[in-house]
């Protein structure tokens, strides 16, 4: 897992989304709706197992399908470490 994807979740577990933009291109917005990043089809194909679409077409993490990984996985354990907090 890059960089990029390991800010994007954690962006996306503290109440981020994520919104389509021309061209192929996404971008990563915090609670605010401000823009935190543009990244490209690459990276969001990579991640998207992982999100799932609202009704307003926003892209925001699925945490059921984070709970049905394995356990040594980086978003795995990321997310149990946000439990115990």
């Amino acid at each position: 897992m890059t960089s990029l994807q390991k800010q994007i979740i954690i962006e996306l577990f503290a109440g981020g989304n994520i919104a389509k933009y021309p061209r192929y291109a996404y971008r990563l917005r915090n609670q605010t709706s401000e823009p935190v990043l543009k990244f490209n089809q690459n990276t969001f194909s990579s991640l998207k197992h992982l999100l799932r679409k609202r009704k307003d077409c926003l892209f925001v993490i699925d945490k059921n399908e984070v709970r049905k990984l394995r356990g040594n996985t980086w978003i795995k354990k990321y997310y149990k470490s946000l439990k115990t907090k």
